[in-house]
């Protein structure tokens, strides 16, 4: 199947509006904070920098905060919300994003104005760069569709891109979250990860474990298995719960 975007209403909105003073902020890859206009902005090294602000909650607040590993990136990346774990699964899986940096500037219109904190940055295969915010559907209100399109506008100018991510159907999260131990390398032997692909003849799940049984131990096989579905080796429909019936489907380019 083909894989599902883990980002919703991606644009490059431009508008009227002049933003020569606008600024960002970001902490570059030594830590240190630096402070440009928003026509400087280098989009590559704030990537390869620090997160702008540290993780924080209130109680009113349905928050999750904690730190999860993101492969593409080599490296833990703070999460604020269980919306910012799916995202950072799904992006962290999918084969167009390159890499992944959480927090990653502050933008303000002018100096001494209020400050937005993107949630993710991202580099995508094809070059782009794309900003990210999460929000739950229920919190993407008129208000907050204006304040996302002016806040679009203004990176536009660099040629980045802005999007809202909602959430995922649970099916596919599911899969993704089980999937997602098996991002670090390693997580898999390699005789296994071997045996899977020579074996493999068109099969499902349960068939192509049963087989690998055979070659090698037994303890060895799901892990592989799930390894070359998380590489894209194999490929699943996410939109059904992973089991030994699903049918794996081999990747030829």
């Amino acid at each position: 199947m083909p894989f599902p975007s883990p980002v919703a209403d991606a644009s490059r909105a431009t508008g009227p509006r002049e933003w020569r003073r606008a600024q960002i902020t970001y902490r570059d890859a030594a830590a240190v904070k630096r402070l440009v206009g928003l026509e400087d902005a280098d989009a590559h090294d704030i990537l390869e920098g620090f997160p702008i602000r540290k993780s924080n909650s209130n109680r009113r607040q349905r928050s999750m905060i904690g730190e999860r590993w993101v492969e593409k990136t080599g490296a833990l990346i703070p999460v604020e919300s269980m919306n910012e774990r799916r995202f950072v699964i799904t992006a962290d899986f999918d084969p167009m994003v390159l890499r992944i940096v959480a927090q990653p500037f502050r933008f303000r219109v002018a100096p001494g104005r209020p400050s937005h904190v993107p949630d993710f940055l991202t580099l995508r295969r094809d070059g782009t760069i794309r900003v990210v915010n999460v929000r739950p559907v229920e919190q993407f209100d008129a208000r907050e569709q204006e304040r996302m399109h002016s806040f679009a506008s203004a990176i536009a100018t660099l040629g980045w891109e802005h999007a809202m991510w909602h959430d995922l159907p649970l099916a596919v999260f599911q899969n993704l979250d089980w999937l997602s131990r098996m991002n670090v390398p390693g997580a898999a032997h390699p005789m296994a990860l071997e045996a899977a692909q020579r074996l493999w003849n068109y099969d499902c799940y349960g068939s192509l474990e049963e087989k690998m049984k055979t070659d090698v131990p037994r303890e060895w096989v799901r892990p592989a298995i799930d390894r070359l579905i998380w590489e894209h080796v194999f490929d699943v429909d996410l939109r059904m719960p992973l089991d030994v019936h699903s049918v794996l489907h081999r990747r030829t380019s």
